[in-house]
């Protein structure tokens, strides 16, 4: 090759160059400018500054934190840079910015409007306006603080509840202490209605075990009220709770779980209640069938006593009379001996009237009837 055609080819190669460079580009400076989507507008359309503002959304949902807030590590924020006419694009040719590799909270996707981190543990403060670069891109911009955990493992389903505050902490534990006792004190209760339903049925109602049952009764009734009363407070609470925690999945399972106790607890006390009633129901049934086995006996008893003295007696003092009449024609029959027995007869039945007024006899017979 002379030299004439080595410098036509030299020319050629640096003409391909000149052209196919501005063509192939590099970095970030040679990137088209980039489209915001509807999520990064609505985000963007609370700001009104002239000057770029750092706002964050969490995960899942579109609302703007533009304030200082405390999250929890593990939160995943997506960040955009929003002035008055809308979305500053991180990778466009114009306004191009990026956020920093940093301690405190991992990169997780780029895009061409946003920045997804997530906050890692023991991360303490985060700054965001203060990551960005160029440094100096903007000042404004929410600061995050990792609060002190206040967490607690409700009784009732599984998982860690995280709740905002330290006090929060202490009025959940009032809250479940005073449900979890009226709880127990119902199941307690119910626990020896069931005990004095086996005695009844055992070996009857004395004395002891009535006054034992009415104690009994007056303290389930009680305590299934408190139930009630603090159920309500308790799962009410949690309601609040699951608005402000950041596992609130946890809270709703602690309240499906609490109404579960519950039903079981007062299924329970339902069905000793029930059994102690049958149990005096039947205790009741044989008392009235012994009775009624001892007025027949006592009916009948009765009877044969009254045909003796109202009928053996008389016909025997008729005989005699009889045997007298035919030896002297002056005898005559004594009406003593027929009225006597009637009379005798009479004076036990009003006795007895009497005897059954004055001890309330009467509403006995009505229950033995």
């Amino acid at each position: 090759m002379n030299r004439r055609a080595l410098r036509t080819t030299l020319v050629a190669l640096c003409a391909v160059w000149l052209v196919a460079a501005p063509l192939a580009g590099g970095g970030v400076a040679a990137q088209p400018g980039a489209t915001a989507g509807p999520g990064d507008v609505a985000v963007c359309d609370s700001v009104d500054a002239s000057d770029p503002v750092a706002v964050a959304t969490v995960a899942g949902s579109d609302e703007p934190i533009r304030d200082d807030s405390a999250l929890y590590a593990g939160t995943v924020l997506t960040i955009r840079l929003c002035d008055a006419d809308g979305v500053v694009t991180p990778y466009g040719e114009n306004g191009a910015w990026s956020i920093a590799d940093g301690d405190g909270y991992e990169i997780q996707n780029r895009t061409d409007s946003s920045v997804t981190i997530q906050l890692t543990e023991d991360y303490g403060q985060l700054a965001v306006a203060g990551q960005l670069r160029p440094a100096g891109k903007t000042d404004t911009g929410p600061t995050f603080t990792e609060p002190t955990p206040n967490v607690v493992e409700p009784a009732f389903g599984d998982g860690t509840l995280f709740l905002p505050t330290a006090d929060a902490v202490g009025t959940y534990g009032e809250r479940e202490a005073s449900y979890r006792t009226a709880l127990n004190e119902t199941t307690a209760a119910t626990d020896r209605l069931e005990s004095l339903s086996a005695a009844v049925n055992g070996s009857g109602l004395t004395d002891a075990r009535a006054t034992n049952a009415t104690e009994t009764l007056r303290a389930l009734a009680a305590a299934t009220n408190a139930t009630d009363r603090t159920a309500a407070e308790y799962r009410s609470y949690l309601f609040q709770v699951a608005a402000e925690s950041p596992t609130p999945g946890v809270a709703v399972d602690a309240i499906d779980a609490s109404r579960e106790r519950e039903g079981t607890v007062e299924q329970d006390a339902d069905g000793a209640v029930a059994g102690y009633e049958s149990a005096l129901d039947a205790r009741a049934s044989d008392a009235r069938s012994t009775m009624r086995t001892n007025l027949l006996v006592g009916l009948i008893g009765g009877l044969l006593v009254g045909v003796v003295l109202g009928g053996v007696v008389p016909y025997a003092a008729a005989s005699r009379t009889e045997g007298r009449i035919r030896v002297d024609s002056s005898a005559e029959y004594s009406r003593k001996a027929q009225w006597l027995p009637v009379g005798v007869g009479v004076l036990v039945l009003l006795a007895t009237v009497g005897l059954l007024v004055a001890t309330d006899g009467l509403s006995i017979l009505t229950v033995i009837l």
